[in-house]
């Protein structure tokens, strides 16, 4: 009986200290996202915010060690026993088709237990149905109403969705207006993919609401290579606050036609696409100043969350320019996941995706101005924005005015006066 008993002590006390064969050493996450076609500076972007935070996770940013933000401290997945987290990246080269098929590649050959992207709203809607019918969960960023209204188990918006990102513009307008500023006639001009659409329809929604008649709205192909026809259209109805919504080529074209035709409203305001892309400061030297956009981080708020600082300078140490909203946005999808995953305590998607439905990530534990929790249709309801405008060049938030670094430039210049 005594040796019964022992060699039961031994059979348990190998089961608890021997390494546990289903546990995986590497955790494989699919990231699919424009490398090349007309968006490679927002994918490279992308890219290496996401190294960064798998860099983090693995234990390779110590800059963060000590700090609330998820994942700082880490060496591994904690709770798989330091499992590596391994991204495996597709491109979409910003086109709907190729990145559907990227999708089904990258999840039936890698077989990621989890996937992220991919940026266009139009790419992400296209690749949607196929993250579901594999049932993998995934994370986007992309702003397209949409995603969350057709009952995907699997999807995840992390950022602002486009009500949230355009609520910011109509505070941005009160504001202003108590500060005297005026303004007539807001119209809008978008491409006519997805996340346009779905922005200028939200928008258009918002201001009705608000009491405000929209304005002309004017619709353009993204592969347009002239753009006078609406740009004359804007400055004829003398709107005065633009709602833009485009991506890199074409925000180049639109603001070179505006100086071309002269047309200079009060305001210029994005969603996000253009303005975030190194190559459009490269582009247009001092002509990128003065646009404002919605925006989601900012190194300048770092006297209320000390660790950005840190985090951007060791960035830029290694990538030789500063963070911007689209390396925070993928630093968080990848902090999301990873959470997922530790919470789970496993690589399985099934597993992962109910971890997913739970998470409740405060401020301070990310990049991003707000936390990360999702509702029932998986829309983050913790995502808001802040107004940031180029001045010098560059980005700086100006409101709201407890987060500004810089006073707004309201009128924008006429061009004659710059």
């Amino acid at each position: 009986m005594l040796g019964l008993v022992l060699a039961i002590i031994g059979v348990v006390a190998l089961g608890v200290f021997a390494p546990d064969a289903q546990v995986p050493k590497e955790v494989v996450v699919g990231v699919i996202i424009p490398l090349t076609g007309p968006a490679p500076g927002t994918g490279q972007d992308c890219k290496v915010g996401a190294e960064f935070a798998a860099d983090m996770i693995n234990g390779g940013v110590k800059a963060a060690t000590g700090s609330a933000l998820l994942g700082a401290g880490w060496n591994g997945i904690p709770s798989l026993g330091g499992a590596r987290l391994k991204l495996v990246f597709a491109d979409s080269q910003a086109s709907p088709e190729v990145g559907r098929a990227e999708a089904e590649r990258l999840i039936t050959t890698v077989k990621p237990s989890a996937t992220m992207g991919a940026w266009h709203s139009g790419v992400t809607v296209a690749i949607a149905p196929v993250i579901e019918r594999y049932r993998i969960p995934h994370t986007t960023v992309s702003t397209a109403t949409e995603l969350t209204q057709r009952g995907f188990q699997y999807l995840f918006r992390v950022g602002v969705n486009a009500h949230q990102g355009g609520e910011v513009l109509f505070q941005y307008l009160e504001w202003m207006g108590k500060d005297g500023k005026k303004w007539n006639k807001l119209g809008q001009l978008h491409e006519d993919t997805a996340a346009g659409v779905n922005f200028a329809n939200a928008v258009e929604e918002m201001a009705k609401a608000r009491g405000i008649t929209p304005g002309l709205r004017v619709p353009y192909s993204r592969e347009q290579a002239n753009m006078d026809s609406e740009i004359l259209k804007l400055k004829s109805a003398g709107i005065d606050v633009l709602v833009q919504t485009s991506y890199t080529s074409d925000g180049i074209i639109i603001r070179k036609t505006m100086r071309k035709l002269d047309y200079a409203p009060a305001l210029i305001f994005s969603q996000g696409g253009f303005d975030d892309d190194p190559k459009f400061y490269e582009a247009m030297g001092d002509d990128a100043n003065f646009g404002s956009k919605r925006q989601l981080w900012s190194p300048a708020l770092s006297s209320s969350k000390p660790i950005l600082k840190a985090i951007n300078d060791e960035f830029k140490r290694r990538n030789g320019r500063d963070m911007n909203d689209n390396s925070v946005r993928y630093f968080t999808n990848v902090q999301v996941i990873a959470d997922s995953i530790n919470r789970a305590r496993s690589a399985e998607p099934a597993a992962i995706q109910k971890a997913m439905v739970g998470t409740d990530l405060r401020a301070e534990q990310v990049l991003l101005v707000h936390g990360v929790k999702f509702d029932d249709k998986h829309d983050n309801v913790l995502a808001r924005a802040m107004v940031a405008q180029v001045l010098d060049r560059q980005l700086k938030i100006v409101f709201p005015p407890e987060a500004a670094t810089a006073r707004p430039v309201w009128p924008i210049p006429a061009w004659s006066a710059r």
